[in-house]
């Protein structure tokens, strides 16, 4: 597990969601790693993740865990924070965005982050079954 380049995770989310405009990376502790936005606008954009996902995790829970996501839905556009034991990522995406859709880049993107990618790859299997029609498959 190696030191990843939390611009570049950023980088790929932006290729791999088209629903995702802008997006901002923070430490728990709301200092700002990276952001697909530059200067005061990257600040204000980490500012929001790090406030939105601080203010989920003071509210609590019957289990009394931290907020792992949350959606927020404005007139032309949504917001989305999800976080690990180490950092948030939120994002702005187009209006009416597939939720479970965003929530998992941002999910992949934080495991990226971490240094956990190879969870992300599918590990091969053979298929041992039946063929289809309904005979056993030869290996």
């Amino acid at each position: 597990m190696g030191l990843v380049d939390a611009q570049a995770v950023l980088t790929d989310l932006l290729e791999v969601s088209g629903q995702v405009e802008v997006a901002a990376i923070v430490t728990r502790e709301g200092e700002l790693m990276a952001s697909t936005m530059t200067d005061d606008d990257a600040i204000a954009l980490g500012a929001s993740v790090h406030r939105l996902a601080s203010t989920a995790n003071a509210i609590g829970s019957p289990t009394d865990q931290d907020l792992l996501q949350l959606q927020v839905t404005l007139q032309e556009e949504c917001v989305f924070v999800a976080q690990d034991a180490d950092h948030a990522i939120g994002c702005v995406t187009v209006p009416h965005p597939t939720a479970g859709l965003v929530f998992y880049d941002l999910k992949s993107t934080l495991r990226r982050l971490a240094g956990d990618a190879d969870e992300l790859v599918p590990k091969p299997m053979a298929w041992e079954g039946t063929n289809e029609e309904g005979g056993e498959t030869s290996s």
